[in-house]
């Protein structure tokens, strides 16, 4: 209970603006530092952990964020998340057949296909793979189960 007391009391007099001696890293540090850096320091200082010093731990835990991304701001956003971002705007418009590769492919329906349904199909309505299983090509999908022989969508 010190340690974290210590901890806490540490990131609450650091300001925001030095997002590396708050976090307790060297400035030349890469991405993956920091977040490690900051799980490591959140898990001791969690609200839930620490149910004595809820306050406070809020308190931290939001400066601690705020550091994260600070830090992460000052390396020039070099974070995967931003890099996603960039691609997907960058992108220019898919080609038909990768557009239909997006989509469930039970006819009629547009939601993103399940990506671990060999049929492709969503995952908000089961019974779009159990149909794409049983027509000609259809394969069977475990994450998927058949329905039990009593229920209505039953061969």
């Amino acid at each position: 209970a010190e340690k974290v007391n210590a901890i806490i009391d540490r990131i609450l007099s650091v300001p925001v603006e030095r997002p590396f001696e708050l976090l307790g890293i060297n400035k030349g540090c890469q991405g993956h530092d920091i977040r490690k850096a900051y799980r490591k320091i959140a898990l001791l200082i969690h609200p839930d952990k620490n149910p004595s010093l809820e306050d406070k731990c809020k308190e931290a835990l939001i400066k601690l964020q705020q550091g994260r991304e600070q830090a992460e701001a000052d390396l020039g956003g070099d974070s995967s998340k931003d890099k996603k971002k960039d691609t997907a705007e960058a992108a220019p418009a898919e080609p038909a057949w990768q557009e239909s590769a997006n989509k469930c492919r039970y006819p009629g329906c547009d939601l993103p296909p399940c990506k671990q349904c060999p049929n492709r199909c969503c995952t908000r309505n089961i019974t779009h793979c159990h149909a794409a299983a049983r027509i000609k090509g259809g394969l069977h999908c475990f994450f998927h189960p058949p329905p039990r022989g009593w229920a209505r969508n039953a061969e």
